[in-house]
């Protein structure tokens, strides 16, 4: 999104990773790296894809990571994955459409290999069309017409359809998107809604259509959801002395005082109107994360004066005993449980005390100091979207 937002800040060579002269974006680059995972959980030969992955148990505090016991084990196979699947492969191929691709991936062994496409746009929108078939095919059983199944099934195909209709321009995802979204027939449409619905995936998708491809109703609500959203979190957040983007009717809590995780409807306000209202809420937050909070702490190891140094994060155990630089912790934490934390801090927490002021820098406080790799994703595109445009 990112990238889509802004490839004039992004470049092949911008960072010291290994695909550094593929002729890809480098910030692509880590996307692709992210995906590796998923792809190794689609099936080519239906289209399915399963859900995810989780070990069996969490391993104990002084344990590295070759000497973690715990397994790691595949959910089953669902539309939702299958869906979402789709729509990430779908704008991987957009993107590498427009890059000139000069090397190949390599890869650990030959078994990784076998389960990773060919570095092409071919390739990627191959699979993403394939998932989306088998997820219209197979959406899930006994939830019909309830809100787990509009959250389980309905939105991931309405931002799957958009993610493909804006790839390929084909009819039949617009007519897909169109089918199973609440635009064009309501106004005032909430973006997110909690426990029933998440139109925020599909919303980005439509709204940054060309106008000649778009239903300009549906677009044009599309983008008033987007909106509602951004606007009902900087109002309430306009409202803090230290501001940054949160939800306004949620507490703070894991990663949200430290992390960019409600930026996605600002970034993408910012990227439609070009905005310098919006563009200022992310440098606030930025500002947030990097030391302009109550305790003058960067929650971003080696970027800044006053940075934690504590991350629950098993680089610990490397040769120099140090967490790598560039490791972001998820900051204070509401109800200051977890572990030894009360015991650990003084003076000792409570309740009644303000959440920002609330944070211990131990490798036990899982609630503050975990480093969360989707939620520090997003800081790498807030951070990307302020950076200057190449020359």
């Amino acid at each position: 999104m990112a990238y889509e937002l802004a490839p004039q800040k992004f470049y092949d060579g911008q960072l010291n990773i290994p695909e550094k002269a593929n002729g890809i974006p480098d910030i692509v680059d880590e996307a692709l790296w992210a995906i590796r995972i998923w792809n190794g959980l689609y099936n080519d030969k239906d289209g399915s894809v399963y859900e995810g992955t989780e070990s069996d148990g969490d391993p104990n505090f002084i344990q590295s990571v070759e000497l973690d016991p715990k397994g790691d084990f595949a959910w089953a196979k669902t539309s939702r994955a299958a869906l979402n699947y789709a729509a990430v492969m779908a704008r991987t191929a957009r993107i590498l459409k427009t890059c000139k691709i000069t090397q190949q991936p390599t890869y650990e062994s030959e078994e990784e290999a076998a389960l990773q496409p060919k570095l092409s746009a071919d390739a990627y929108l191959a699979r993403a069309r394939k998932a989306f078939e088998w997820g219209v095919a197979n959406p899930p059983k006994g939830l019909k017409k309830s809100a787990q199944y509009a959250q389980q099934h309905v939105t991931c195909l309405a931002y799957a359809a958009a993610e493909l209709y804006r790839t390929t321009g084909e009819k039949k995802y617009h007519d897909a998107f169109k089918a199973n979204v609440p635009w064009g027939t309501k106004t005032n449409v909430s973006l997110a809604v909690d426990n029933t619905w998440d139109l925020s995936w599909a919303a980005y998708a439509y709204a940054f259509l060309p106008d000649n491809m778009a239903d300009p109703v549906y677009k044009e609500q599309a983008i008033a959801s987007i909106k509602k959203e951004a606007d009902m979190y900087l109002v309430g957040s306009g409202r803090m002395a230290y501001k940054f983007v949160r939800h306004s009717f949620a507490p703070i809590s894991w990663g949200t005082g430290a992390y960019q995780n409600f930026c996605l409807p600002i970034m993408a306000m910012w990227g439609l109107t070009k905005d310098q209202y919006y563009y200022d809420w992310l440098i606030r937050t930025c500002d947030n994360t990097l030391g302009a909070n109550p305790m003058c702490l960067s929650w971003v190891i080696g970027i800044g004066e006053r940075t934690v140094h504590a991350p629950l994060h098993n680089s610990r155990y490397s040769p120099f005993g140090k967490p790598v630089n560039g490791q972001q912790v998820e900051g204070p934490y509401m109800n200051v449980g977890g572990y030894n934390v009360p015991e650990t801090m003084y003076p000792r927490p409570s309740r009644s005390n303000a959440i920002m002021y609330q944070f211990v820098d131990a490798h036990f406080a899982i609630a503050m100091d975990e480093g969360v790799v989707n939620n520090q994703s997003k800081t790498m595109a807030v951070f990307g979207l302020l950076l200057p445009d190449k020359k």
